[in-house]
């Protein structure tokens, strides 16, 4: 029996029978020693062709059902060889169109220099991660996108593949998120998140300034660790454990702080959820009425004596 052989693995064996007895040709079992090499050598390649075919299979089919824009061009004669169907919906072309552009052709940047920057970043460093450009869509509307790049090499020569990434929905969340921020963080209610472990996770500025503190002694410290062990046990874990639970409540606190001294707070206590996902957590918030208070119980005693 002879090894078929690929790499330090075999494969296979090739066996020789012989009808009568005879002496061992050696030149013949070195012929097929020479025959199991090469055999070997056929199986190693077509293991590599099916291997690289699977593998083009695959880029294919996430190249095309990718819902980001990509297209590859060449880094020489900036020449477009393929584009996916997202990136032919950006500009309502066609294939066909796309295929005959060169890069620079296309209706894409809202600012030109933007594009010659980007190629000249691309050609020093071979690959840009994540830019955020300003788009033509439909070749009048502005978008933001996310893009990135790479430079490949395809049988010597060099291209470029780039993907395109819609972020305008992503851009209008976080402005909107920048304007609650500004809302929580100007009002003057004292105001925290906590999550279902008791962990603080975000407080507002009148909270911080309330008390003296940073944002770094209290926002991932647990409740216990703030305002004791027995007061979280005995008052505090009672009510978030409500909360958490989805209920709402608007109630009166008299409290004495080593900060602010005897106050009187009105607290309205709210679960916290991420859309339509059950409760992650509850936003109390905290308002000082103590002057109220002082001015009802001085008209009341005044209402008394007449």
């Amino acid at each position: 029996m002879f090894p078929v052989i690929v790499g330090d693995e075999v494969i296979a064996v090739l066996e020789y029978f012989s009808m009568e007895v005879a002496q061992a040709d050696f030149e013949l079992l070195e012929i097929i020693t020479i025959l199991g090499a090469q055999l070997g050598r056929v199986f190693e390649r077509c293991h590599a062709e099916e291997t690289l075919r699977l593998s083009e299979e695959k880029f294919v089919s996430a190249f095309h059902s990718s819902p980001d824009a990509i297209f590859i061009a060449s880094m020489r004669e900036r020449g477009i060889i393929e584009v996916n169907d997202t990136f032919l919906q950006l500009n309502d072309y066609s294939r066909h169109e796309v295929l005959s552009f060169k890069d620079t052709e296309l209706e894409l940047w809202v600012e030109p220099n933007e594009r010659d920057s980007f190629i000249d970043e691309l050609k020093s460093d071979d690959c840009i991660r994540g830019k955020e450009i300003d788009f033509f869509v439909s070749r009048k509307t502005i978008v933001n996108y996310q893009i990135s790049a790479e430079v490949i090499n395809i049988r010597g020569n060099e291209y470029m593949i780039v993907t395109v990434r819609d972020i305008t929905a992503r851009k209008l969340a976080e402005k909107e998120l920048q304007r609650y921020k500004y809302i929580v963080s100007t009002t003057s209610n004292l105001m925290v998140l906590v999550d279902r472990d008791y962990i603080y996770r975000a407080v507002n500025q009148s909270y911080l300034d309330a008390f003296d503190t940073k944002t770094e002694d209290i926002v991932d410290h647990k409740i216990s660790e703030i305002v004791g062990e027995n007061r979280f046990k005995i008052i505090v874990k009672k009510d978030i454990d409500r909360y958490l639970n989805g209920e709402v409540a608007n109630v009166e606190r008299r409290i004495c702080s080593p900060h602010r001294g005897n106050e009187v707070l009105a607290v309205s206590y709210n679960p916290c959820r991420e859309s339509d996902d059950p409760v992650t957590g509850a936003v109390p918030a905290e308002r000082d009425i103590t002057q109220q208070k002082l001015a009802k119980e001085a008209l009341k005693e005044s209402e008394e004596h007449l």
